[in-house]
């Protein structure tokens, strides 16, 4: 049997936008955990951030301004990403016969079910390469998958004080961890919970050390991340991968950028008569931001850290990147 395409056109005219922001965005292990989003930024946008320092002062019939309150601007920038390609007319039909005939017959709706299943199978590789944007984002590259907006790596890198950032040399990552979250202030944790994304060989590491029989605190669980024993919540980013990174802040200093409120998205999937293929192009707006970068947590673990599981938590050596 030869399979007709001319519903693929139809799904992807009606599912467009909604599918290519559930599964790039929403479906992210990355993008989805942070709640401070900012939308409807086509180029640039300011940041209005909230600074406060109360004083406790003694109850009087007086008025007093003793504490400080401050609101900091800082800029965050979109860049416009396209994704575009053809497929062949032939190779498509032939892989949604095959995937039929392996399919139940009389299955009920199979041609939506097969056409979402290759969308969103075909857009994972997409929020795949917007999570290593995401962190490694660099202008200044000539990487065309990186170049498009500066990522958290190259904001940190910046601009958090070199006192932040550290290099682990001996040791296990899970003694790493537990000593980098010491380090963690209590204005971090003003601004709610604190987290770490890391590498995902980090988590690998505290997987295959006792720590990870550790019970999880009520009402959670290990799904997408790793609780170290005093509750720091470790997520695996694939933007992170042999990086041997990780990023410890609070989760709303990281800020994502994009448009979603003029509905600027693109997703188009169409036979071209001319050429006999089918054609795609993908659009949509995004950008990062570190709000508060002097917060932020930098460590780089050594492989050689992240490959032992045996030490304990006290042979750790952490170096600031100064020493």
């Amino acid at each position: 049997m030869a399979w007709n395409l001319s519903g693929l056109s139809t799904f992807v005219d009606e599912y467009n936008v909604p599918l290519l922001r559930k599964t790039v965005f929403n479906d992210s292990p990355v993008i989805d955990q942070l709640p401070n989003w900012v939308t409807g930024i086509k180029t640039c946008s300011t940041l209005a951030l909230l600074g406060v320092d109360v004083t406790l002062g003694d109850c009087a019939c007086k008025f007093s301004d003793e504490s400080d309150t401050s609101i900091a601007q800082r800029e965050i920038c979109v860049a416009c990403i396209q994704i575009s390609g053809e497929l062949c007319d032939l190779d498509l039909a032939e892989y949604f016969t095959g995937k039929y005939i392996r399919r139940t017959a009389g299955e009920e709706n199979i041609e939506e079910e097969l056409y979402r299943e290759f969308i969103e199978a075909w857009l994972a590789n997409v929020r795949l390469k917007t999570d290593v944007l995401t962190f490694q984002g660099d202008t200044d590259s000539t990487n065309p998958n990186l170049n498009k907006f500066d990522g958290f790596l190259k904001i940190i890198a910046n601009e958090t004080p070199a006192c932040n950032k550290f290099a682990v040399t001996t040791g296990n990552a899970s003694g790493a961890m537990m000593l980098l979250s010491k380090k963690i202030t209590r204005d971090m944790r003003a601004r709610g919970e604190v987290v770490a994304f890391v590498d995902p060989q980090v988590q690998y590491s505290l997987a295959m050390s006792a720590w990870a029989a550790c019970p999880c605190q009520p009402g959670q669980t290990y799904e997408g991340y790793t609780l170290l024993p005093n509750g720091l919540r470790l997520i695996a980013a694939e933007g992170l991968r042999d990086t041997g990174v990780a990023i410890i802040t609070p989760i709303s200093n990281f800020v994502v950028g994009t448009d979603f409120a003029n509905d600027r998205e693109t997703f188009k999937f169409w036979f071209s008569d001319d050429n006999q293929v089918w054609r795609y192009i993908i659009k949509f707006y995004l950008g990062v931001q570190i709000a508060f970068p002097e917060e932020v947590i930098f460590a780089t673990l050594s492989q050689e850290v992240l490959d032992n599981v045996s030490s304990g938590i006290y042979d750790v050596n952490i170096l600031t990147k100064e020493g």
